[in-house]
């Protein structure tokens, strides 16, 4: 929670000391259940998030046949790249609506959206 994906060092150094960013960046990826971190760079979890999240990448590798050896790998297709792509398209539009509804979007007088 205190740190984003890809802090490797600072995370060794704070709370992991003699690991190497080699082994914690492994390690995340174990934990998430997914080879290719840079599709999380910089996003915090919490550790029931990290858990939904490996479930979710989980139930993904099934139905995509990208499961391997308890993670995700892409595969030669770009399949897990477009899904990824899209849940960030999602999340990012489910994040402006929330703004939205609770007035963060509009209310500068300075920002007027037409």
């Amino acid at each position: 929670e205190k740190y984003g994906v890809g802090k490797w060092r600072d995370i060794g150094d704070d709370l992991l000391h003699g690991w190497d960013d080699h082994n914690i960046r492994v390690k995340t990826a174990k934990l998430l259940g997914c080879q290719n971190l840079s599709w999380y760079h910089g996003r915090k979890f919490t550790k029931l998030e990290a858990e939904a999240e490996f479930e979710q990448n989980k139930q993904l590798g099934a139905q995509t046949g990208c499961w391997k050896n308890g993670m995700l790998v892409d595969d030669e297709r770009g399949t897990l790249r477009a899904h990824f792509q899209a849940r960030q398209a999602a999340t990012a539009a489910a994040a402006g609506a929330a703004a939205a509804d609770e007035g963060q979007i509009g209310d500068d007088p300075v920002c007027v959206e037409e």
